[in-house]
Formats: structure tokens, sequence, C-alpha cells
């Protein structure tokens, strides 16, 4: 039987869907979040022990976000264009959180 440690200094990753040519960091502001790619971790986890094709693992707990993004195009201050992206999703990973199991 083995243990296996899901150790501190690991990181997670924030995702942020993006259209319309709209930058990470200005969703990211729109959000409320940081437009960093990933999260440190600073918490472990160590597993029971567990026999042979057993598995353990951690994910991140964070918050999921869901938005759609509007492009509006004016000419001489009139609307000539309105779209609005399909719905996008964004992760943003807590720090110092993780669900090991």
């Amino acid at each position: 039987m083995k243990t296996r440690t899901v150790r501190s200094g690991s990181s997670a990753t924030r995702t942020i869907g993006l259209s319309f040519g709209a930058t990470r960091a200005q969703v990211a502001s729109s959000l409320n979040v940081s437009s960093a790619a990933t999260q440190s971790i600073s918490v472990s986890c160590e597993s029971p022990a567990l026999s042979a094709g057993q598995s353990w693992r951690a994910k991140p707990i964070g918050t999921k976000h869901t938005y759609k993004i509007r492009e509006l195009t004016y000419v001489d201050a009139i609307i000539v264009s309105d779209r609005t992206s399909a719905s996008l999703s964004a992760f943003n990973p807590t720090p110092n959180s993780i669900y090991c199991y």
C-alpha cells in the first residue's frame, strides 16, 4: 500500500474565455479577478493508503463565472453593429484551496 501527497508549491490554472478581440486583462478586470494564468497553491494533502489501481487526486477550489461579451460598433455616434458572444466562462482558483479525493 502506498500513500501519495499533493504538495504545496503547486499551481492552479485560471481560465478566462475570450471573444471579439477582448483581452484577458479586460475580461479579468470586469470580473474583478487576476489576469494571471495561474494561482499558486501553498497547501497540501496526503492520501490514505492506496491499493494497486487506486488513485488520489487534487483539484482546485474556486469560482466559475459565466458571461457574454457585447461588442458595439459606432459610426458618428450611431450604433451600426451590435453583437453578443455565445456564453463564455472563467474559472478563478481560490488561493490555498484544494479538494483532495
